[in-house]
């Protein structure tokens, strides 16, 4: 079975979060949501949604190593074939944070590929560029639906 995870990675503040919780509303639109944390108190998103047969999580939260490999290790106990998530670059925009690791150590230890998007803040119209980058891991996590058996 070919696993994948998407992960969206920039800087802080960069919209990283915002940008998820977009393509979560387009990818809600066509799945049935299996799992989702209560939000009333949450600005992050713990989703699972099935689309297609396949099992998709997401995560926005990604700025905390600990955090994120423990909500991945929920993803896989869930059964989640394709996982979108956010993790953090450095303050000098190189992915040499922790969170990439957890990222990376999680994929190769579970027998996922891995596809990074780099979301880069960008000041002019931070709408749009959300929006940009949310059709892409709409585009990512349907390819990667469509590879798996």
């Amino acid at each position: 079975m070919t696993r994948t995870i998407i992960g969206v990675r920039g800087r802080p503040d960069c919209g990283k979060t915002t940008t998820i919780k977009i393509a979560r509303d387009e990818l809600a639109a066509i799945g049935t949501c299996l799992h989702t944390n209560d939000r009333t108190n949450a600005t992050e998103i713990i989703e699972v949604l099935l689309i297609d047969g396949v099992r998709v999580g997401l995560i926005s939260s990604g700025d905390k190593p600990d955090t994120l490999e423990r909500q991945l290790n929920f993803m896989l106990s869930m059964e989640c074939a394709v996982i979108v998530c956010a993790a953090r670059l450095n303050r000098s925009n190189e992915p040499e944070h922790d969170t990439i690791d957890v990222v990376e150590q999680f994929a190769e230890t579970h027998r996922f590929r891995v596809r990074w998007i780099d979301k880069h803040g960008v000041h002019e119209d931070r709408d749009v560029a959300n929006r940009a980058c949310a059709e892409t891991i709409v585009t990512y996590v349907r390819n990667a639906i469509d590879q798996v058996p």
